[in-house]
């Protein structure tokens, strides 16, 4: 992926970042790797939705004991974005059955998240809560 000045930027970069920033997952928890993730995604959505479920974009998934966080990221449209950042969809399942989805804008050049509706709800819109 290039940012808008060229540069690739790691998607894992991307998704860590927002992982940190929405703080629903503990910093201890245990980030597995792509192919279980995917592989927890899948399962965990076809048992919600339809077995033909195919799983598209990133996946990034972490566990701690006995509980999980599986988020993934769907790059959307860019229309609607503010200059310089990329809209991105993104959609979460926990342990606990929590399941949230969302737009939101992503600013490669800082390394920064905002909710879509941040201008509306303030910067920290679409953060979790605890």
């Amino acid at each position: 992926m290039n940012d808008v000045a060229g540069e690739t930027v790691p998607p894992d970069r991307r998704f860590l970042s927002f992982i940190a920033w929405h703080g629903e997952v503990p910093r201890e928890a245990k980030q597995l790797d792509e192919p279980e993730a995917r592989e927890r995604a899948t399962a965990w959505i076809r048992a919600q939705y339809t077995e033909h479920f195919q799983l598209h974009g990133h996946v990034i998934a972490y566990q701690l004991g006995e509980r999980w966080w599986t988020v993934l990221f769907e790059r959307s449209d860019p229309g609607g974005a503010p200059k310089d950042a990329e809209n991105w969809w993104i959609e979460a399942f926990a342990h606990n059955d929590l399941h949230w989805a969302g737009n939101y804008f992503y600013w490669p050049i800082e390394n920064r998240w905002r909710s879509c509706l941040h201008e509306f709800r303030g910067a920290n819109y679409g953060r979790h809560r605890t």
